[in-house]
């Protein structure tokens, strides 16, 4: 079992380039790695429902589609899709296109009207 003094069980900041904490100033010795991924992942969720919003304002997306152009996997976008649902900005187009690696139908998004 790691004892508190093992080098492995020492909490380390992450390296610079992945700036997490950039708007706050240096990485505190505390976090913990589910800390630094919360921090990242809400400083990057209005970013990302605004980038759908642009992107399905050109036309109707499926989610794969979607996540290709912001250059991320659909799970990282899922659930703004569905929040943005929930919150009566987008709906579903009524169509289906097949995912292009899979084969499998996706749903196909759009502006409300």
């Amino acid at each position: 079992m790691p004892t508190p003094n093992d080098p492995l069980m020492r909490r380390t900041a992450p390296p610079a380039e992945l700036s997490l904490w950039d708007h706050i100033g240096t990485i505190p010795a505390d976090r913990t790695t589910t800390q630094i991924a919360g921090v990242s992942a809400s400083n990057s969720m209005p970013n990302r429902r605004q980038q759908i919003l642009d992107l399905l304002g050109s036309s109707p997306q499926t989610l794969f589609e979607l996540a290709a152009k912001m250059g991320c996997h659909a799970h990282q976008i899922s659930g703004r899709l569905t929040d943005l649902r929930a919150d009566g900005l987008i709906e579903l187009a009524g169509a289906r296109r097949p995912n292009p690696a899979t084969g499998c139908p996706a749903e196909v998004y759009r502006i409300k009207s």
